[in-house]
């Protein structure tokens, strides 16, 4: 797997948050500071920022920019900040106005970046706390939204290797808008990341989210390169408004207690190559809605599914190894794998791995489980719930070694062609009004 390594600035931050801050208060205190004046809203006009030293703005490539949140305990006059075109500062600070809001807004595909840090802040909690970015681009190695403030992302993009939450806050994206990191965190249970309708939030590290929230609402886009890693884990919890693809290369994880939910279908593996993991109690995995969930699907679909050690994965409908693509799935340790419809598994004539263990865990089917061509059920310990009956068609085969296999109650469990390799004798379980059919040899 390829390794995604963060600037030195980003790293630093998570192997030291207080030597991140203290990086950056010796950086920040090192360069002379341009303080806004609230007079007019052009970044580049001279009046704009207040007169220091005989020194006033715009702030050039060596200096910071300090955006107030008064003017000598009165609100500052004018909060609207216009760039006309691109610039470049060390360090960015911005403070919840009195009363207002300041709102950036490019021109002329203007970027603004800071070489060092830029901070969204709201030091007083007060709840008027947001801070807008229009049709601007900013790039800068962190990005930090601290004290409850709110950055809201409208047609702008922000390039970073690292941006997050500090003492709660939240980040919308929204419509046009992309946040393009490395990484990302959360430093408080209440920090959240919202990628609303036409936003897109793009990952290109291995990421351990261990707390916040990650909200990916209908129309939003949560994309990652390949080889990265996405972990969700402890209190984190990442949830889609409507679908989700695991895209290419990817590695989606809920671990420690980690929570990963949508609206509707989750795929792995549909016509890509990926992976899911559901570890560790507490751990959760749940696609909703009415419409399957393809793991290993296509000609080129290749899923890798483990659930172990007491996660707990729900899918309404799902298909595993279909249509020619191949699946490895492996449920142990007190894990659990449920569908809440049916289930089918295999299909296609290509010769590829299609196979689902059960050892020490649990698969229940609600609806009828179907096994076609090249399928592999391995139950060697725990339970195999058909609670809506079981087919095992032409080519496909169930090798039980160990665990329970369980029929629903009024079903059929029915071996057309199929083979079954049992080298135990117990642990048949029927219900009432059951039926046991062998055809076609």
């Amino acid at each position: 797997m390829r390794r995604h390594f963060p600037s030195r600035v980003a790293e630093s931050f998570f192997l030291c948050q207080a030597c991140a801050i203290a990086v950056l208060l010796l950086a920040t205190s090192a360069a002379h500071a341009d303080t806004w004046s609230g007079i007019g809203g052009d970044w580049f006009a001279s009046t704009s920022w207040f007169i220091v030293d005989f020194n006033s703005g715009p702030p050039s490539s060596t200096e910071n920019a300090f955006f107030p949140d008064n003017e000598s305990g009165f609100p500052l006059a004018v909060t609207n900040v216009q760039l006309s075109a691109s610039t470049t500062i060390n360090y960015l600070s911005v403070e919840s106005p009195l009363l207002k809001q300041y709102t950036f807004t490019g021109a002329n595909g203007a970027v603004l970046t800071a070489t060092l840090a830029m901070d969204f802040k709201n030091s007083d909690f007060q709840s008027l706390n947001v801070h807008t970015v229009s049709t601007l681009r900013l790039n800068t190695p962190l990005v930090r939204v601290l004290n409850n403030a709110i950055l809201s992302l409208n047609n702008s993009t922000v390039t970073t290797n690292s941006i997050g939450t500090v003492n709660n806050g939240r980040i919308d994206v929204n419509n046009g808008s992309s946040v393009q990191t490395l990484t990302y965190f959360f430093d408080q249970s209440a920090g959240e990341m919202r990628v609303n309708s036409g936003g897109e939030l793009r990952i290109s590290g291995d990421t351990t989210l261990v707390r916040g929230t990650t909200t990916i609402n209908s129309g939003g886009q949560l994309n990652a390169l390949t080889g990265v890693d996405l972990e969700y884990n402890g209190t984190a919890l990442l949830v889609f408004g409507d679908s989700h693809a695991v895209d290419d290369g990817v590695h989606l994880k809920a671990t420690g207690g980690g929570d990963i939910t949508a609206g509707s279908f989750i795929d792995v593996g549909n016509n890509a190559v990926g992976s899911l993991t559901v570890t560790g109690a507490g751990s959760t995995f749940t696609a909703a809605g009415t419409t399957r969930s393809d793991w290993g699907s296509g000609s080129s679909g290749n899923a890798t599914v483990t659930i172990s050690d007491s996660g707990v994965a729900n899918v309404s409908s799902l298909v595993a190894g279909f249509s020619n693509g191949a699946f490895v799935g492996n449920v142990t340790s007190g894990g659990s794998l449920r569908t809440t419809s049916t289930f089918r598994m295999g299909g296609g004539s290509t010769n590829r791995t299609v196979s689902l263990t059960v050892d020490g865990g649990t698969l229940q089917a609600d609806g009828l489980a179907t096994f076609d061509n090249r399928a592999d059920l391995n139950l060697v310990n725990g339970t195999a719930s058909f609670n809506g009956g079981a087919t095992f068609n032409a080519g496909s085969r169930i090798d039980w070694t160990g665990g329970s296999l369980n029929l629903g109650a009024g079903t059929t469990l029915l071996v057309d062609s199929g083979f079954v390799n049992r080298t135990l004798t117990s642990g048949f379980i029927f219900s009432d009004n059951t039926t046991t059919r062998i055809r076609n040899g």
